[in-house]
């Protein structure tokens, strides 16, 4: 949940850009069908989040995690934006 991580006017652009960040990463290994559904997000911890992909969609001992930070542009504008990144580790040896 991002409850208490992030305004709730913002968690669900923030939500839909951490998976889309993840969709990204995992693209090229993942099996054929990869959709956001099979990515699962949580728990958040400050700038962070654990990243959970279902069974059979990457390669064995792979791994992703995910970051974000918050970005305002100055000048009276207060809209919040977001830069998700998210790390993807193939398993050692392959």
């Amino acid at each position: 949940s991002l409850r208490g991580v992030v305004d709730v006017r913002v968690r669900a652009a923030l939500f839909f850009s951490l998976k889309e960040a993840v969709y990204k990463a995992v693209a090229g290994d993942a099996a054929a069908g990869l959709a956001l559904r099979h990515i699962r997000l949580g728990p958040f911890v400050d700038d962070a989040c654990g990243v959970r992909v279902d069974n059979g969609v990457l390669p064995a001992g792979a791994a992703v995690d995910a970051r974000w930070r918050v970005a305002r542009i100055p000048a009276g504008d207060d809209r919040v934006y977001f830069l998700s990144t998210a790390t993807y580790r193939r398993a050692p040896g392959a």
